[in-house]
């Protein structure tokens, strides 16, 4: 993850030089540039860290309740069946638990709907309670719920396969318009000198960048299912 941001970076440095390869401007090269290294970096970056972090929460709280239940149906104490589920966790959950080693378990289950932040976690503490409170068998109890859990789980890992297919394809077309914007200098070395000088020719690449850059960001949003932070703070503003 840490590496990511350079890698942003030098795309954001291939798509400038290829801006000021296409208009021999560099002024356009570097603005290029410098456009998409604040949107990508600054907008788009933040929105997939907090995107992965859901979809690995979520998977997260399948795996994790799932152990749970089945263990607690079997030996009938929640501290076993806690640290069971805990055997298989991945190290930032790991981590999470053992700020708060001094809890009681049922203390730490209610402290873990801070981690998970998931409306059927809170739905399984509330069984949990009917559990503790009246007896039963914690499966039939929580049967409709873990039903919940798979569906939530198999759509997360479908959409997760044809997401990668509508980015592949996503990529695949702007690589193609960019490739046409490279022959038309490259192969067309003619018509391009008369192009250079004019100016709607530069205001076309301008839009074309733009709409690139704009197009890009939209894709991100729609992949990630997430508003910019700067989009939240105005929600948030006008709820108030």
């Amino acid at each position: 993850m840490k590496t990511i941001p350079i890698y942003i970076a030098l795309f954001c440095l291939i798509i400038g030089a290829a801006a000021y390869f296409a208009a021999e401007n560099l002024f356009l090269g570097i603005g290029v540039f410098a456009a998409f290294a604040v949107v990508l970096i600054g907008l788009v970056y933040p929105m997939f860290l907090e995107f992965a972090k859901r979809s690995r929460r979520e998977h997260e709280c399948y795996r994790f309740t799932n152990s749970f239940i089945i263990t607690l149906s079997v030996c009938q104490s929640l501290d076993k069946a806690l640290d069971t589920a805990m055997e298989s966790a991945d190290p930032e959950l790991n981590q999470f638990v053992a700020n708060i080693e001094s809890m009681t378990a049922r203390e730490k289950l209610e402290y873990l709907d801070s981690f998970f932040e998931m409306p059927t976690y809170r739905m399984f503490l509330s069984l949990l309670d009917i559990y503790i409170e009246q007896g039963g068998d914690i499966v039939k109890i929580s049967a409709e719920l873990m039903q919940e859990f798979t569906r939530i789980e198999e759509t997360r890992i479908a959409f997760s396969g044809v997401s990668r297919k509508n980015a592949i394809q996503f990529a695949v077309l702007w690589l193609i318009s960019m490739a046409i914007v490279v022959f038309l200098r490259v192969g067309l070395s003619n018509f391009y000198s008369y192009l250079s000088g004019s100016r709607t020719y530069l205001i076309s690449l301008i839009a074309y960048f733009a709409f690139f850059l704009v197009s890009l960001t939209v894709y991100s949003i729609a992949y990630t299912r997430m508003k910019p932070k700067w989009l939240k703070l105005q929600t948030r503003r006008k709820s108030k």
